[in-house]
């Protein structure tokens, strides 16, 4: 199994309204704003980790 081990730990649920309105993304643009993302979501007090 892949999984990030705090996910595995702490994860509780997805939350559909912050993403939803991101749907449809080409895979370049998700690429471009996934750095974006998660610099807004650690200022908003949520884990986000990107590889």
């Amino acid at each position: 199994m892949q999984a990030n081990r705090y996910v595995q730990e702490y994860g509780l649920r997805l939350l559909p309204e912050l993403y939803e309105w991101y749907n449809p993304l080409s895979y370049d643009e998700a690429r471009s704003l996934e750095v974006e993302l998660g610099f807004d979501r650690r200022e908003g007090g949520f884990g986000a980790w990107q590889a």
